[in-house]
């Protein structure tokens, strides 16, 4: 009797042990990162105060002349649709455009010559 107790409480454990090492684990690509590798890359776009904070929005009759003729370009066509941001110093000029699928931005100078431009995904 007190061998089959032995016995008993053996299998016991060991049946326990068996149960747990098949409990399911996260996969070690999502535990660092919610996002999966194979997944495809999300647009977070910051609101709209993150880039535009020190930035007054502005009508488009109120650019600059030289700014005007640069957005006559056909990379900035549809520039009309688009929405125009200008520093409070007036020293620099931002151009939005906000398609379904990413967010481009287009920063000149008054005399509209381009400092930069950047997409949704590095959009600070």
């Amino acid at each position: 009797m007190n061998k089959f107790v032995i016995f008993f409480s053996a299998m016991l454990m060991l049946g326990g042990t068996a149960t747990m090492a098949q409990s399911p684990v996260a996969e070690p690509d999502s535990t660092r990162d919610p996002i999966k590798q194979g997944d495809p890359a999300p647009d977070n776009v910051p609101s709209q105060t993150s880039y535009t904070k020190d930035m007054v929005r502005i009508k488009h009759q109120d650019i600059p002349v030289a700014l005007r003729k640069t957005l006559s370009a056909d990379t900035y066509r549809g520039w009309e649709n688009a929405n125009l941001y200008k520093d409070k110093a007036g020293s620099v000029y931002m151009l939005e455009f906000q398609d379904p699928l990413k967010t481009r931005l287009y920063k000149f100078d008054r005399n509209g010559k381009l400092i930069k431009e950047k997409t949704s995904r590095d959009v600070q």
